[in-house]
């Protein structure tokens, strides 16, 4: 496939959600007294609560802009004993070194471990795009029926969605930072439900999204305005909108999509090479690969302990 080669981007995981068990039920009571000392050792950066599922849960402010969440104690049988979620895009090494010792102190599970061991409830994958922005292309994802689109109060557009949100669906905005131009963002949201170390084995997401920009099919929409019609592509889907065209137009606009020498997406080798250094990167610790990947057909390993309710029969006094 004809690319744009030079077309710079950056690959980068904007969430991560983990659940991991520890090994008896006084860890857990352990790890939710923990959790208390360090919440009043420093309330300005730790808010505590409890919630449904959980005894107890944390947001711990990490490194002026990050956030790690944390959730410890399942209140029923069937529910692993921690659940992580954190942002690595927005750490830098320092936040995620502030990360690891953060669960480490609370669980007192090795983070490597944590990590290796987990499963990975969630996942997105961040491709950002600098010389482009949501209103320069039309971005498709092969399978999906679901479309959405949103605007500011001005008009204009914010965010386009691809696919069910219960699903592994893609997310498209355009981002502003202090100090940057605004660039395009791809995000797929995945659930793969797979263990931490096989994260770097995952198939790449961006084989399933296609992408032109505009200028390629604003030439065979005649007296259509062609801000109307790719607003209502990103609201229906192209599909649809395509629809309404006579047959001759209808051939040539798809033919202009399915041109693989009109993509805007750097080569899909040249993305996915990247996503194994990414993953280390992102998590903080060397080593968490495909060479700690023991389980067949991406099964998790055998959870230790039981999880009978006497796991969290426990009284936690959120104000001792």
């Amino acid at each position: 496939m004809t690319t744009h080669v030079t077309s710079p981007f950056k690959l980068s995981i904007d969430k991560i959600s983990l659940l991991a068990n520890a090994t008896s039920p006084d860890q857990v009571k352990d790890a939710c007294a923990r959790l208390v000392m360090m919440a009043d050792s420093a309330p300005h950066r730790v808010k505590l609560k409890s919630s449904n599922r959980y005894r107890l849960q944390a947001t711990f402010q990490i490194d002026g802009s990050g956030t790690l969440f944390i959730q410890v104690g399942p209140r029923f049988s069937g529910i692993r004993d921690y659940r992580i979620e954190f942002n690595p895009s927005k750490l830098d090494q320092d936040g995620l070194d502030e990360v690891q010792a953060i669960v480490e102190e609370i669980t007192h599970i090795p983070f490597r471990d944590f990590v290796a061991s987990g499963k990975v409830t969630r996942i997105d994958v961040a491709l950002d795009l600098p010389t482009l922005t949501l209103e320069d292309v039309v971005i498709r994802s092969k399978g999906q029926k679901s479309f959405g689109a949103f605007t500011d109060g001005k008009g204009i557009l914010k965010n386009a969605y691809l696919g069910d949100p219960k699903a592994n669906r893609s997310s498209c905005y355009t981002r502003k930072t202090k100090g940057q131009r605004p660039f395009l963002r791809i995000e797929r949201q995945l659930k793969p439900g797979c263990p931490g170390s096989g994260v770097t084995l995952l198939p790449n997401p961006f084989e399933k999204i296609d992408m032109v920009s505009t200028s390629t099919i604003a030439p065979y929409l005649g007296q259509i305005g062609p801000k109307y019609f790719f607003d209502r592509a990103r609201l229906r889907g192209i599909g649809r909108v395509l629809g309404e065209f006579p047959a001759k137009e209808r051939r040539m606009i798809l033919e202009a999509l399915k041109d693989p020498t009109q993509t805007m997406l750097p080569p899909m080798d040249l993305i996915w090479q990247q996503w194994p250094g990414v993953v280390l990167d992102s998590l903080g610790i060397p080593g968490v690969g495909s060479e700690h990947l023991s389980f067949d057909d991406g099964q998790m390993p055998p959870i230790t302990g039981d999880c009978h309710d006497k796991r969290i029969a426990m009284n936690v006094d959120l104000n001792p």
